[in-house]
């Protein structure tokens, strides 16, 4: 081949090549912010729920969120290494940015199985105190009682704590698990268990249970008939600016707030 052809043919190849990019570009739209998120367990799947809404709205954006403990995303967003955090209670730290975008009740669970279905909040506090010890105390079965409980620095129990207990603790004798999504698996596999944890994380595996006789609804807790609140948040190091800005301006619009309703009740509620 001449030199002229050659050249003739790489010129060629050389259009084809960019062509083929220049298509490839514009079907593939190009991710152009990333947003690094963690959410405590608690908050796990209101966060998982807004994220995946989100993305679909916005394919251009990467989203990132993992589920970790309290404390460890507080930890990471001091370190600079995630954009926001979402907690089921807000920080103590004043200097952080934090504003609410729902909330969550706390609800008591039984397995399934067990026939005690109202137990009063005097009731709840000694059994959590390990004043009450057997079922039958509750017209239940003459079964002892297993309290599951989570690790002391858990958005749960600060809820607990604010809301119910006071400076008060949960009996030592109480088994523990590492986090709300275990409290469910161990109370659903144990006939005489008893735990705490949040409604948007429960399923069928386990049985809410009414307090002095109100029902743990969402409609309950609106009209503030059921009164075991956690208010959820959204934290980050400063006021949010860009993408983040945009994603918690979205989270507190109404639509995002249908999403955040189908955990919870809205910031607003």
């Amino acid at each position: 081949m001449s030199r002229s052809n050659l050249h003739h043919v790489l010129r060629w190849l050389t259009v084809i090549a960019l062509g083929t990019t220049l298509i490839s570009c514009l079907r593939t739209p190009e991710r152009q912010s990333t947003l690094y998120l963690l959410s405590d367990d608690e908050s796990s799947a209101l966060a998982a729920g807004l994220l995946n809404s989100y993305e679909w709205l916005h394919p251009e954006l990467v989203l990132s969120s993992t589920r970790v403990g309290r404390v460890d995303a507080l930890n990471s967003l001091a370190s600079g290494d995630v954009d926001a955090i979402l907690l089921w209670m807000p920080p103590q730290d004043a200097a952080l940015f934090s504003t609410p975008i729902g909330q969550d009740l706390l609800v008591v669970v039984t397995n399934p199985k067990n026939v005690v279905t109202n137990i009063s909040e005097a009731q709840l506090k000694e059994i959590l105190h390990g004043q009450v010890a057997n079922w039958t105390e509750l017209n239940g079965p003459d079964s002892p009682i297993s309290i599951i409980s989570s690790p002391m620095e858990t958005s749960t129990e600060l809820v607990l704590e604010e809301n119910l207990l006071g400076n008060t603790v949960v009996s030592y004798g109480a088994r523990l698990a590492p986090d709300s999504s275990s409290v469910i698996t161990l109370v659903s596999s144990t006939a005489s268990g008893i735990g705490y944890v949040p409604r948007s994380l429960t399923d069928d595996s386990v049985q809410q249970l009414s307090i002095d006789g109100v029902s743990p609804t969402l409609e309950n807790a609106r009209l503030r008939h059921y009164r075991y609140l956690a208010q959820v948040v959204f934290v980050s190091e400063n006021e949010p600016s860009g993408s983040l800005r945009e994603f918690l301006d979205w989270i507190l619009s109404s639509s995002g707030q249908q999403i955040v309703r189908r955990y919870m009740l809205g910031f607003a509620d």
